[in-house]
């Protein structure tokens, strides 16, 4: 071999020729309780030393009767999570980023196969305790150094930030990792450092350590991450939504609902559930956030998929010219950076966002009889404009602390369980029917959102489409025989199901849209088939009586709703075969008929028998054997 190539294998390989590691210098420290103590050095290292010299578990070999199954997962790298997610949030160009400490342990081996106990130094010292390990300390500060053919660092903490930094180091050798520094905590888990605790092997204390800091840590709740996240547009368009204060200045609730914004104390934005059929709320955040997302569609691609980058330019051009992202996308492809809107952008879409569609979302959520019913009884017993609002906004911890400063704090749980009777039995405080709702109304205000003046448009609609609403379809919300079929199956339980929610909406919308003063003149008969032939022309895809832009809403919701029904006939009415196409719209066109009973059935009710004196039920509803006859048309 000639002088040159073995000066180059030698720099190649210098680990197996110099194998001590350079000097970190440290501050020493000792963790101690309860009749443990674990000594830690604390080190900083470049990014670079940090690849060269520290490991993850599947590098070393263990003994196969020491393996139990959570050191299965700890040298289990989720290459997916390094590549498409901690990866592309190092490369992003200008933004803020940083790591958390990663906690490896100095453990012995020998040809990389772990050894059960430490070797001691031959030549025992406080500088040499341990074969293989250097230490130049005085008092808590100095320097450590190991021998990599004795000791091999192994990170049980941090593993996948780890990996994300040599992803990097492969990938993009542009990035100079010598300029960055990694926080670390070395554990060296022996005697003559200090280290005491009950275990019986090495293995077993690194086990308990690893499995203690993994259970320990929790991870950042979805509400939380929704209330924090500045780079997820779904996540800033919901805070949109929101005060920002517990209770901002001294304005009545009309008034700071009109600057398009719900009170904090109507929405549950504190816990990890999405449910707000109990409790004083309207909404949950998480239920918000499924709306928006549902509504926005932004396609999710991979952080370096150029190639389809052009969907995710294309549909932000979709809901308005203003959201240009050509040019970040454009330059992030150009630099091969991952694909991400920076902060620019994303404030870009904030602007649009609470200025255009924020504003209806509000009036929607805020004007619909049953949830301005809610806020009205909330206000009578001061949960909403009173005394009681801040508490009514705050989380668990909140509440308790605000109670000890009332005189009568138990006045709070009396008025509470008054305040939320009225969504006993209300279906409009299920999530399913929240969402359907909100489908209806983003699929048939979506045409408003790119006009010129569109915020003020997409207000003004939504004013009246929440006085049709209220006027057509709000009461049916206590009668839960009217949703069977959508969102209530046939033995009373409530459907979940994402085909339920764009059934909902699409009762909503066939609803809405029906030309019920063309039909007040009509006979039973004819209004019958008048009803079932509109429910043809909706689910025909047809024109909606002039209705713009609404054949792509009918295409996105009707087919789950003709299915549940055509399911809901099949299993409970025996329909099968010939015509249950005509079946089925007959059924829709009774519930439609029954929703907007208040004028074309009561109207024949009194042709069929003008003497009949008709009986409201306990839900407010005009229901009696005439209804029986209306669901007999069928037949």
């Amino acid at each position: 071999m000639s002088e040159n190539n073995v000066a180059l294998f030698k720099i190649k390989h210098q680990r197996l020729y110099f194998p001590m590691t350079p000097a970190f210098p440290f501050l020493e420290g000792a963790f101690k309780f309860s009749g443990s103590t674990v000594p830690y050095f604390q080190l900083t290292l470049t990014a670079r030393e940090a690849i060269d010299h520290l490991n993850v578990a599947r590098d070393l070999i263990f003994d196969p009767n020491e393996i139990v199954l959570e050191e299965l997962f700890q040298r289990d790298i989720d290459q997916t999570r390094v590549q498409k997610e901690i990866a592309p949030y190092l490369l992003r160009d200008g933004e803020i980023k940083f790591f958390n400490a990663l906690v490896v342990v100095l453990l012995p081996h020998a040809n990389q196969r772990l050894k059960p106990t430490y070797s001691k130094s031959k030549v025992s010292s406080k500088n040499a305790p341990l074969e293989g390990l250097e230490l130049n300390r005085t008092n808590k500060f100095g320097t450590i150094s190991w021998n990599d053919s004795q000791l091999c660092p192994i990170i049980v903490d941090g593993q996948h930030r780890f990996s994300a930094l040599k992803e990097v180091a492969q990938n993009q050798p542009n990035v100079n990792l010598d300029e960055t520094s990694i926080p670390v905590v070395l554990l060296v888990l022996d005697e003559e450092l200090g280290f005491s605790g009950q275990s019986e092997t090495l293995l077993g204390a690194v086990r308990k350590i690893f499995i203690d800091l993994n259970r320990q840590a929790k991870t950042v709740s979805e509400t939380r991450n929704i209330l924090l996240d500045d780079r997820d547009v779904a996540a800033v368009a919901v805070r949109c939504l929101l005060e920002k204060r517990v209770r901002p200045g001294e304005d009545s609730i009309e008034a700071r609902l009109e600057k398009g914004r719900m009170p904090l104390s109507l929405v549950d934005w504190y816990s990890d559930g999405i449910k707000f059929d109990r409790g004083l709320h309207i909404t949950s955040i998480l239920c918000l956030y499924k709306i928006i997302q549902g509504f926005l569609k932004i396609p999710k691609i991979d952080s370096f998929d150029y190639e389809n980058s052009g969907k995710l330019v294309s549909r932000f051009l979709q809901l308005d010219n203003s959201l240009d992202f050509s040019e970040a996308i454009n330059n992030a492809e150009h630099k091969k950076l991952p694909i991400f809107l920076g902060s620019s952008e994303v404030q870009q879409f904030n602007e649009w966002f609470e200025k255009s569609w924020g504003p209806a979302l509000v009036i929607v959520l805020t004007s619909i009889k049953p949830y301005k019913d809610f806020a009205e009884n909330l206000a009578s017993n001061q949960f909403l404009d009173g005394p009681y609002e801040p508490w009514l906004a705050m989380d668990r911890v909140g509440k308790e602390v605000f109670k000890e400063t009332l005189d009568n704090p138990e006045a709070i749980d009396a008025l509470q369980s008054q305040a939320s009777k009225p969504k006993e039995g209300n279906l409009a405080f299920q999530v399913v029917f929240q969402k359907g709702l909100m489908m209806a109304f983003t699929g048939m205000a979506e045409e408003f959102s790119t006009a010129q003046n569109s915020s003020d448009k997409l207000k003004s609609y939504a004013e009246d489409w929440t006085k049709t609403y209220n006027a057509r379809i709000s009461d049916r919300t206590l009668n839960h025989e009217f949703w069977i079929s959508s969102m209530i199956r046939a033995d009373g339980s409530i459907n979940t199901t994402s085909a339920a929610e764009k059934a909902v909406a699409a009762v909503i919308i066939c609803t809405m849209l029906a030309p019920i003063d063309d039909w007040k003149k009509l006979s039973r008969d004819e209004l019958l088939s008048e009803a079932t032939d509109y429910m043809h022309e909706m689910s025909e895809q047809k024109s909606a009586r002039g209705f713009k832009g609404i054949e792509l809403v009918k295409y996105r919701l009707w087919q789950s709703w003709r299915k549940l029904v055509l399911k809901h006939l099949r299993d409970n009415e025996g329909v099968w075969g010939a015509g249950e196409s005509v079946k089925c719209s007959q059924f829709m066109a009774i519930q439609l008929l029954n929703c907007l009973g208040t004028e074309p059935i009561l109207e024949y009710r009194k042709k069929l028998d003008p003497n009949e004196e008709l009986l409201d039920n306990e839900d407010g509803d005009n229901f009696d054997q005439t209804d029986v006859e209306v669901m007999e048309w069928m037949d």
